[in-house]
């Protein structure tokens, strides 16, 4: 059999072509331009989040970690999510309002708060890391 090198240098290319692909999308985040805004701040701290979806993975259901940083310490917190009665359901790619998020117990001298959840991309796990949001007082209106 008899391979001409129009046709290796096509079969090459798009091996390669597969592969830059791969590369590119194992190295793109699951979200980006992600945004807070402050609603309140009591003992809790809610904002609303807006961003973007990236890549098309699914949340690892219950994967939700919130976190707050004093100093230049970060503190686990439970994270819950008001306006959301189905949490762990993933949310298509594009521009997003990913809702209200709810910090728990967040001291008042908290600067930032973050949340870490888990991805599953095609059977790769990915941590994502959301944040972080510097900790302000809501804006009325």
């Amino acid at each position: 059999m008899i391979f001409s090198m129009n046709t290796l240098s096509g079969v090459a290319g798009a091996a390669f072509s597969v592969m830059a692909i791969n590369f590119v999308e194992d190295r793109l985040p699951v979200v980006a331009l992600m945004t807070a805004d402050a609603v309140e701040f009591s003992n809790d701290y809610t904002a609303r989040v807006t961003g973007r979806k990236v890549l098309d993975c699914p949340i690892v259901k219950d994967s939700f970690v919130g976190w707050y940083r004093i100093g230049a310490t970060w503190q686990e917190v439970a994270i819950s999510f008001p306006d959301d009665a189905t949490p762990n359901d993933s949310r298509p790619t594009g521009k997003q309002d990913f809702g209200l998020w709810r910090w728990h117990d967040v001291p008042s001298e908290a600067r930032q708060v973050r949340m870490a959840l888990l991805h599953n991309c095609g059977g790769n796990i990915r941590l994502t890391s959301v944040g972080p949001f510097n900790v302000t007082a809501a804006t009325e209106g």
